[in-house]
């Protein structure tokens, strides 16, 4: 009989990885595995919903609501850092784009001395886990848990705004996850019949549950156990009011799918991290690892807004008039824009042709929104772009303040802190205007909207930069994967100075992958499953 207080894996985060990661541990083993998640559920209608995505994204229940520190480069403005608390941690309020990267992104982490994570050697587990709605190729597979698809409500501006690429020299680009990924076009979508498809409705709900896979919400992890230097539990606390502190021993291994700021605030709370930070907040130390924390990446968006034309928007859709009938073509057809990830087209640029590989990202909607200061999305009439650069030079940090878990953690993106991307965030805002500027779109959209309308030369652009820049939400690198002094866990995802400890989640990406990174967790959780199980 099993001991509910002991499991062989004890898996810390029902995220994107988490969720795959205990998923495959427990089918393709006899292996007892728990999956902890600090969250509640994802029953919430603007969680299946796909349009829901903009009330998810803001403070709430469902949401860690961090903030940055002042950012130096952003006039001191503190960025909202919106995290999934709840089954499918960022995939249940995520915009549900589905983009791998670069075949680059991975042949650089294997040219690094990361064994076994090279694109050629990670596209079995790509596929693995897809369901892709044209079928099995080269590229895809079929079969997977995780449905990826592209049934989506098309608007005119929407392809003129293709057009308007193509005729900028961007060519057309039918599949940015097949052989190449430069061009334009429109995006795949984790969405299965107008639902969001997280990796929690993907992983834990797909025909019987792993008899052996124990799935535990609530439950918040305030730090590790050792026995000398082996990982042996977990300890932490149901939600509540009367937090009593329990144990759950791991016979094997505690695997940290938490994400790039939760992951590495358990490490140092549970002392691995800088020796001198630990010890000034009183922790004692089990491994002096310095870079935990270290080597914050993210991509930030600048966004163009422009005035839409009559019936070719979302807000058209959601006036009195029409809602009644998009309510009820999407509860009935589930289809219309409910049913739309939060952007539909996409862009990958060059941005000059000394760039060998595409560096900038666009998402278009035919939509426009405005946020409250809880950060929560309200449609405004119009069409908007944004635009980020897909490999930053700037680098940050998230460490903890304080050995009390429920202290947030101080996070510093240093967003634009490296020169080149000042230049090249400008370059991009202005090859961006250069589409919108394209014939294709005449009558389709107006004149161009704050908060960067007007502003033209390079000063002026820059400031409106800084003063809007955002988060597109694609942290990684906290735990970087590598062999060198600076890692901290090694390709098969151990945390170095420890047993039974890894980390498999966006964290231990050692750069940034070019694009939406939930993909890329999601294979991140089926590799490490592969690895602990000597498959890979």
């Amino acid at each position: 009989m099993h001991n509910r207080n002991s499991y062989d894996y004890i898996v810390v985060g029902a995220g994107s990885a988490g969720c795959a990661a205990a998923y495959r541990l427990a089918v393709e083993s006899d292996a007892q595995v728990l999956l902890i998640e600090a969250g509640g559920g994802d029953h919430s209608p603007l969680v299946k919903i796909p349009i829901g995505f903009a009330a998810m994204v803001g403070e709430g229940k469902a949401n860690w609501n961090y903030r940055s520190q002042p950012e130096p480069a952003l006039g001191g403005r503190r960025i909202p850092v919106p995290r999934g608390r709840l089954l499918g941690g960022c995939s249940s309020i995520n915009g549900m784009v589905y983009i791998r990267g670069q075949r680059e992104d991975y042949d650089a982490w294997a040219a690094a001395g990361n064994s076994g994570w090279s694109f050629d050697e990670l596209l079995p587990l790509f596929k693995r886990s897809e369901n892709y709605w044209k079928g099995a190729d080269k590229y895809h597979g079929t079969g997977g848990p995780l449905e990826v698809s592209r049934r989506l409500q098309r608007f005119a501006v929407g392809d003129a705004f293709i057009d308007a690429a193509v005729d900028a020299g961007i060519p057309a680009n039918d599949d940015f996850n097949g052989a190449h990924q430069e061009g334009v076009g429109y995006f795949d979508a984790t969405i299965a019949q107008g639902v969001r498809h997280s990796s929690a409705r993907a992983f834990l709900r797909r025909g019987v549950k792993p008899h052996n896979l124990t799935v535990l919400t609530r439950f918040e992890v305030s730090r590790l156990c050792f026995d000398g230097k082996r990982a042996v539990a977990v300890e932490g606390f149901a939600s509540g009011k009367h937090q009593k502190v329990e144990c759950i021993q791991a016979r094997r291994e505690i695997i940290l799918c938490s994400g790039a700021y939760n992951s590495p605030k358990l490490l140092e709370l549970s002392g691995i991290g800088d020796a001198g930070r630990l010890q000034k907040l009183g922790i004692p130390v089990v491994a002096d690892r310095p870079s935990v924390g270290e080597h914050l990446q993210d991509h930030c968006n600048s966004y163009l807004f422009y005035v839409g034309g009559s019936g070719a928007t979302y807000y058209d859709h959601l006036q009195p008039r029409r809602l009644p009938l998009t309510v009820l073509q999407y509860l009935f057809l589930r289809r219309g824009i409910f049913a739309n990830p939060a952007a539909q087209v996409g862009v990958f640029l060059r941005l000059d042709d000394a760039s060998v590989r595409p560096d900038v990202q666009v998402h278009f909607a035919a939509a426009a929104s405005s946020a409250n200061s809880r950060g929560k999305l309200s449609p405004a009439p119009g069409v908007c772009a944004s635009v980020c650069l897909l490999q930053p030079h700037s680098r940050g940090s998230t460490h903890i303040t304080s050995s009390q878990h429920a202290q947030a953690p101080a996070i510093h993106f240093n967003y634009l802190s490296d020169s080149r991307d000042r230049d090249n965030q400008v370059k991009a805002v202005r090859r961006l205007r250069d589409i919108f500027t394209r014939p294709a779109l005449d009558g389709l959209i107006g004149g161009e909207m704050p908060p960067l309308a007007g502003l033209h030369t390079d000063e002026h652009l820059q400031q409106g930069i800084q003063d809007t820049l955002e988060s597109v939400h694609h942290p990684v690198g906290t735990c970087r994967m590598g062999i060198d002094a600076e890692a901290v866990v090694d390709p098969r995802l151990r945390v170095i100075g420890v047993d039974g400890l890894r980390v498999a989640d966006a964290s231990i990406m050692p750069r940034i992958v070019s694009g939406n990174t939930h993909a890329a967790c999601v294979m991140i959780g089926e590799k490490l499953a592969d690895l602990v199980l000597q498959k890979g």
